[in-house]
């Protein structure tokens, strides 16, 4: 299912007050120490770009999305977001790409916000 939440400060806090998955705890090993599966998150998609693990599993922006820049990003993450030496950006998606997702896997614009450009 493809789905974006917008990039906003609130989903983005510095610190929560509890969590709904175990992500990387208080960094990488963490999850290995008590037993948990898996390698944790791999990236997070927004709206402004992706969010992927730094080696001690903090958050950081990867990649920018078209018309976004590193100052939307920052404005609307509640810690001091940083960039990736490698900061990659993403293709805006081709005209089939964007008629295959509106109107073969979300007509009602349920996941992916509708058919607005």
């Amino acid at each position: 299912m493809l789905h974006h939440d917008p990039h906003q400060k609130r989903r983005f806090p510095e610190k929560c007050d509890f969590q709904t998955s175990a992500g990387f705890l208080g960094g990488f090993g963490e999850r290995e120490k008590i037993g948990l599966r898996g390698a944790g998150p791999q990236a997070v998609v927004t709206d402004v770009g992706i969010l992927e693990p730094d080696h001690n599993g903090e958050l950081i922006l990867a990649a920018l999305h078209p018309m976004k820049t590193i100052d939307n990003a920052k404005d609307n993450t509640g810690w001091d977001l940083k960039i990736s030496e490698r900061l990659r950006f993403t293709e805006a998606p081709l005209p089939e790409e964007l008629r295959i997702l509106r109107e073969d896997l979300d007509p009602q614009g349920i996941n992916i916000g509708g058919t607005g450009g």
